[in-house]
């Protein structure tokens, strides 16, 4: 029973459960079913633990199609917290989605205290479902919500990255570089987010050089390929990191027409070549980023 209160905690935690396969669910809801019906929750958990476990079993009761015990969970949670509750607003959002529909959690979440961030972040999920199939006017909302959410919440890393990723889709990179940097602020040691800095910043570059703006994006491109070592500096191994350095160093070869130090970059992007070929030969990797590497390698040589 040990084992699965863990378990539990952890799926909690992470949320994993919104990436599993319908068997893996249907599993885990049962395991969460069982310790709440067996009374050991009550016996070996704190209030805070046991709000927590029938969150996630609330969750996973909507995601196996379970709406009417989703609701007997929301009914126990609201009679017992108060339908003041922040967190049990933004489950009477969810059920109201999973339930009626997007309109009618909108207009929950927006008789809401406009303090209860959990409720504004529903809000802005709601506004990206519904951006990519309704007027231009919904996409800019979804945006301007996440800039009154930062605003409000500086220290949102989750939401500057979703805001950055907005602006990446629009193809506003200065903007998206400056959402991504707020999050290295936060955590400067995700090699991650410095290589999704490095990304951009080569799509960046990209769009400079088809309007016709050599220098600033060489400019770029020493920039990107910086991050991309910051990237495999913080994580010896990372696929991800070593391809962007091949790239972002083979650009720069290909391109550069001012004073830069093509003897160092040639010296970079042979580096990178040999460890992503160290990397595929020991198979250190996933079998998809190993797919990607040799792909990659053929293309730079």
């Amino acid at each position: 029973m040990v084992d699965t209160i863990e378990l539990l905690r952890s799926v909690h935690k992470t949320s994993s459960f919104l990436t599993m396969t319908p068997a893996e669910l249907t599993d885990v809801y049962d395991k969460s079913s069982n310790l709440i019906t067996s009374g050991v929750a009550a016996r070996k958990l704190d209030s805070s633990e046991i709000f927590s476990l029938y969150e996630l079993h609330f969750n996973l009761s909507l995601l196996t199609s379970h709406d009417v015990e989703a609701s007997a969970i929301l009914t126990t949670l609201t009679d017992r917290f108060g339908t003041e509750s922040p967190r049990v607003a933004v489950l009477q959002a969810l059920y109201i989605e999973a339930t009626d529909s997007l309109a009618k959690a909108l207009e929950y979440i927006d008789s809401r205290p406009e303090t209860e961030t959990g409720a504004w972040k529903r809000r802005i999920a709601i506004l990206k479902t519904t951006a990519s199939s309704a007027s231009s006017a919904v996409n800019v909302q979804y945006v301007n919500e996440l800039l009154k959410l930062v605003d409000h919440v500086p220290s949102d890393a989750e939401a500057w990255s979703e805001l950055a990723q907005a602006y990446i889709e629009a193809g506003m990179y200065s903007q998206a570089l400056f959402a991504l940097h707020e999050v290295l602020l936060l955590y400067p040691l995700a090699y991650n987010i410095n290589a999704l800095v490095g990304e951009t910043t080569l799509k960046f570059a990209a769009n400079l050089q088809a309007q016709g703006s050599a220098a600033p994006a060489e400019e770029k491109l020493i920039e990107a390929t910086k991050f991309f070592l910051r990237a495999v500096e913080l994580c010896e191994h990372y696929v991800r990191g070593w391809a962007g350095v091949l790239i972002g160093s083979t650009r720069i070869l290909q391109q550069s027409k001012s004073t830069v130090d093509l003897k160092l970059y040639k010296m970079i992007k042979d580096m990178a070549a040999k460890q992503l070929q160290e990397i595929v030969k020991s198979k250190d990797a996933r079998p998809e980023d190993l797919a990607a590497a040799e792909i990659l390698l053929k293309n730079y040589k």
